[in-house]
């Protein structure tokens, strides 16, 4: 797992529609973020953080199930 203290390198974000893929991803780009995969059917979508960043932090984003991997 890459999560220690709170903070996330890695993370499966569910709850991330089709059409609303590409005002996600821009939604991330303060936190410097790659992203690994979308999977349409789960609306699921791997992320990978280039620093750490605090779930907290990404609790702003809106309504999606954040889980560190």
């Amino acid at each position: 797992m890459s999560q220690s203290n709170n903070k996330i390198l890695k993370a499966k974000i569910e709850g991330v529609k089709t059409d609303d893929l590409d005002i996600f991803k821009s939604s991330l780009i303060p936190f410097d973020a790659a992203f690994e995969e979308y999977n349409p059917e789960e609306e699921s979508i791997i992320v990978q953080f280039k620093t750490a960043v605090e779930k907290q932090h990404l609790d702003v984003l809106g309504n999606y199930t954040i889980k560190p991997m």
